[in-house]
């Protein structure tokens, strides 16, 4: 798996809550902002009148993007 360096700014009250959860679960930090983000994306997903918005204003104003990955 890939994965990329995110620099995050957290308060600090998260950022105890999420130093506390990785000394009690035995889990690195990372993991269980992975996993919260997985979950946060899997129960909120963009809606589909979203994403046809998005696509529109895609083929209106950024046609290169579509050539690029007709092209890929």
């Amino acid at each position: 798996m890939t994965t990329h360096t995110l620099p995050a700014r957290l308060t600090r009250k998260v950022y105890e809550e999420l130093r506390q959860r990785a000394k009690l679960t035995g889990k690195s930090m990372n993991a269980i902002i992975n996993e919260a983000l997985e979950a946060h994306f899997e129960s909120t997903p963009v809606p589909e009148a979203r994403l046809q918005a998005i696509v529109q204003r895609i083929v209106r104003e950024d046609r290169e993007i579509l050539d690029a990955l007709r092209d890929a």
